[in-house]
């Protein structure tokens, strides 16, 4: 397995783990290897949320399980895709040659190695909307630490290959104009720069609502446009088995009715969401 981000991504950069909180572990697995990793949590304490076949067929790249004790709640992610959407369609074998060993607490751990894990922020970073400071903070310690040691056109090279440049072209930026890294990468995409133009960097200090739908329009941006259009289509027409989860996997006739009243689910919430920022408006 991989452990993605987390502790261990703490630890090599040496950031203090009070600046983060930990919501959850997320291991990459083989897709080979996803019952096998089910078992063995399942040995561990741990239960599935929902069952794996459902999530294989969501086609969401990864799969929730938990282990509630009287102190705290232990939540695993157990994926088999290392980037979520809109950034899916990275090839597997690729992911897994960029890896590498570490050393935490006297413990091995498989980890991404120095460019994927710059990469693999990024994308995070842009996927949440750029609304986690925390993402880019971490991602602009980690340029600070590799960057120097790192070929830029092999970094390039890679980014292009995951579908990445313009999230890791716009997140170090920004990371550079926040006075969160001390270097960036030059804008080579017009992406990039375009959704600098849109959203400067000092605005992803102000506080935004929650969805912020116009920074995830804008976030959109920075994904190929291919992957943009599949994944704006899947927040509003789910699959068949993503209904089901939205659901609650609670029969055929939820699922129907969640499936035809998801875009006017989209619309009511986009509805309250204008309100929201009239409001702030208003308020100012």
């Amino acid at each position: 397995m991989v452990v993605l981000k987390g502790t261990p991504l703490l630890r090599r950069l040496g950031e203090p783990l009070v600046e983060r909180t930990l919501a959850d572990n997320d291991l990459l697995v083989r897709g080979s290897s996803l019952i096998a990793a089910e078992r063995i949590l399942e040995r561990l304490g741990y239960q599935s949320t929902r069952p794996l076949s459902l999530s294989v067929r969501a086609g969401s790249g990864q799969h929730s399980m938990v282990r509630q004790t009287p102190v705290v709640r232990h939540v695993v992610d157990l994926h088999w895709a290392a980037f979520h959407a809109p950034f899916r369609g990275v090839s597997p074998e690729l992911v897994w040659a960029h890896t590498e060993v570490s050393s935490v607490c006297q413990q091995e751990a498989r980890v991404l190695d120095r460019p994927m894990t710059l990469l693999h922020t990024a994308a995070h970073f842009v996927w949440h909307s750029m609304g986690q400071l925390r993402l880019l903070r971490t991602l602009g310690r980690a340029w600070d630490a590799w960057g120097h040691e790192l070929d830029p056109a092999e970094l390039r090279h890679l980014a292009l290959r995951t579908g990445t440049l313009p999230s890791l072209e716009y997140s170090l930026r920004a990371a550079q104009e926040l006075g969160l890294a001390r270097g960036a990468l030059r804008f080579t995409t017009l992406r990039a720069r375009t959704v600098r133009e849109l959203l400067p960097p000092a605005e992803l200090l102000l506080k935004r609502p929650v969805p912020d739908y116009e920074r995830m329009a804008v976030a959109l941006i920075l994904v190929s446009t291919e992957r943009a259009l599949i994944h704006a289509l899947r927040l509003a027409l789910p699959s068949i088995p993503e209904a089901e989860i939205l659901a609650g996997a609670s029969g055929p006739q939820a699922v129907a009715r969640t499936y035809l009243l998801r875009p006017f689910y989209a619309a009511r919430r986009l509805r309250a969401y204008r309100r929201h920022l009239a409001r702030e408006v208003d308020d100012a």
